[in-house]
Formats: C-alpha cells, structure tokens, sequence
C-alpha cells in the first residue's frame, strides 16, 4: 500500500487578509484552522483592529499569488459574512 504524500495529508490552510475601508491590505495572516475556525479568527481580529474593515480570507496554496487568488470568503466588521459558493473547497 503507498503512502500518502505529507502534502496532501493534511487540512487546507487559510489565508486571512485585513483590509481597511478602501480595501487597501493593513495586514495578513495564515489561520492553522479549518475554514469555521478561520472565520471565527477573522471575527476575533476585527474585534482588536478597529481599522479593519473587512478580511478576506483565501485558501492558502503554494505559491500563494495574492493577485490572481478570489478569496472564498469575505468577514465584514459588522459580522456578517459573504460565501462565495462557485469556489467551495
């Protein structure tokens, strides 16, 4: 029986990209949790960063190339938060 890739064995990570009211990026980070708990991450820093407006939050593959990447999903300040279906991981 082969072995399964190191790579491909483990849960995706998020990118999570603070952004301000223009939607300039004022910060990033990588959650080590599954999409709920990045969600839930995204909420706790809008909570301690009163300058973030919203955060994006992508699925984080090698190489990351933040230009050409759609986020999956969109926290705004007031909680709510955008799924975009088309791009469900």
């Amino acid at each position: 029986m082969s072995k399964i890739p190191a790579h491909l064995d483990t849960q995706p990570q998020y990118v999570l990209i603070v952004r301000d009211g223009r939607g300039d990026k004022i910060n990033s980070a990588i959650s080590p949790h599954d999409l709920e708990g990045s969600q839930k991450m995204a909420q706790q820093v809008m909570r301690l960063m009163a300058e973030a407006a919203f955060i994006d939050i992508y699925l984080f593959v090698e190489p990351f190339d933040l230009a050409a990447a759609q986020p999956l999903e969109v926290v705004y300040q007031d909680g709510m938060i955008r799924h975009f279906d088309s791009l469900k991981v």
